[in-house]
């Protein structure tokens, strides 16, 4: 795992889409999934190299494996997570969105879609699972190994939300 870490997040996925035509706005979306798509099997192979000793966790007895397989544990399935969640979310926008309609004559009609960070996945209940087995994994990182860097780095991770919500 500690070979394959060298994965680094999406930097800077694209959040702002804005309606201009249908198909414009559809490319637009496609052409944001493109990195994610690139980036998912990478972080997945990190996380089921991780998964193959989730079994034997329960009986580490050092602290500091313990912090630190849970800390990479915790920060592979939010990295998993948000790639994949942002990606269905991309997916979902292309099928399913539709504008509000204005409030009254004199309010513009809305062409901009934005991805915000949040702590909900709305991409299924698979996700769901994994937002809430990585919450788990760094939360037990600071309950257990508090005033160590790795409840630091937990904490920092955690600060960032996992999930992706969508607004006009």
């Amino acid at each position: 795992a500690a070979q394959l870490s060298w994965v680094t997040p999406m930097e800077d996925p694209r959040r702002r889409f804005v309606r201009r035509s249908e198909p414009e706005l559809a490319n637009a979306l496609t052409e944001a999934q493109k990195k994610a798509a690139k980036l998912e099997p990478k972080i997945n192979d990190v996380y089921q190299t991780l998964k193959m000793g989730e079994g034997s966790r329960v009986e580490e007895k050092t602290p500091r494996w313990q912090a630190g397989y849970d800390m990479a544990m915790g920060r592979a399935l939010a990295a998993k997570v948000r790639t994949e969640s942002y990606n269905a979310m991309l997916a979902l926008a292309k099928t399913k969105l539709k504008f509000d309609p204005p409030q009254d004559a004199e309010t513009p009609q809305n062409n901009t879609w934005v991805l915000q960070p949040a702590d909900l996945v709305e991409t299924g209940s698979q996700d769901a699972k994994l937002l809430a087995k990585a919450k788990m994994y760094l939360e037990r990182v600071i309950d257990e190994h508090p005033s160590t860097p790795w409840a630091m780095l937990a904490s920092r991770e955690l600060d960032t939300p996992i999930g992706w919500k969508w607004t006009q």
